[in-house]
């Protein structure tokens, strides 16, 4: 939260406008509180992790 204040790279990764000054901490506690009550607390990580993997980022995990 702290790095979207003054770090240029998040504002652009979450398309915020630049004078914008970040947002409540609150935000992310109720997010992450609403992906566990609907049983999706690893969709954000799944969706992030197959991000990276598309890009070349982190090799695909092999077997599991």
């Amino acid at each position: 939260m702290e790095l979207v204040k003054y770090h240029l790279g998040w504002k652009l990764a979450l398309n915020l406008k630049l004078s914008q000054g970040g947002f409540h901490p609150t935000t992310l506690v109720y997010f992450r509180q609403r992906l566990i009550e609907k049983g999706k607390a690893d969709m954000a990580m799944r969706a992030v992790l197959a991000a990276l993997q598309k890009e070349g980022l982190l090799p695909k995990r092999r077997g599991s």
